[in-house]
């Protein structure tokens, strides 16, 4: 394992800090990815962790959820069906046949087109090929949903289409 791919407190240390009153109000200092100025941005009373990184209120978090969130196991396997969940939600809230094929692209939300998805699917990919996914399993790219035949399809674009940058 990569060493960075630890866990950096133990689990009772998090819990208490996410349990604490004072949580919900907090406000974390973070970098804006355009334009590289740091703001203040508040928690929103959600807990982001985990092997996944899942976001889960913490209005519904119990320490069994939370023990489960931040274990390899069942961790992984809640952040699977959580993606597996969003591919078929996709599909059926877009009329699409088939669910999403690159399900990591609705993890920062709904739109796969937007730059953010573009550049997170990037990241994915590299990641996956560095853990050596092959060119036939996951391809870079950019994902084209085609809709002039009779079923809706996704295909592969080595460059951006021009619907995609609006």
């Amino acid at each position: 394992m990569v060493d960075k791919f630890r866990q950096t407190y133990d689990r009772d240390t998090v819990w208490s800090i996410i349990t604490h009153p004072d949580y919900k109000d907090g406000r974390v200092h973070v970098k804006d990815r355009r334009t590289g100025e740091m703001k203040w941005k508040s928690l929103g009373n959600k807990f982001d962790g985990g092997v996944w990184q899942m976001r889960y209120s913490m209005k519904k978090m119990t320490r069994e959820r939370f023990d489960s969130l931040t274990s390899l196991h069942p961790g992984v396997y809640m952040g699977a069906a959580e993606m597996a969940r969003r591919a078929t939600q996709f599909s059926y809230r877009y009329r699409i046949d088939e669910p999403h094929p690159r399900p990591w692209m609705l993890w920062q939300g709904w739109n796969p087109y937007t730059p953010t998805a573009q550049y997170y699917d990037s990241k994915i990919t590299s990641v996956a090929r560095w853990l050596g996914a092959r060119r036939g399993e996951i391809e870079r790219g950019f994902l084209v949903l085609e809709t002039r035949g009779k079923k809706n399809r996704y295909r592969m674009e080595s460059k951006r289409p021009e619907q995609a940058t609006q």
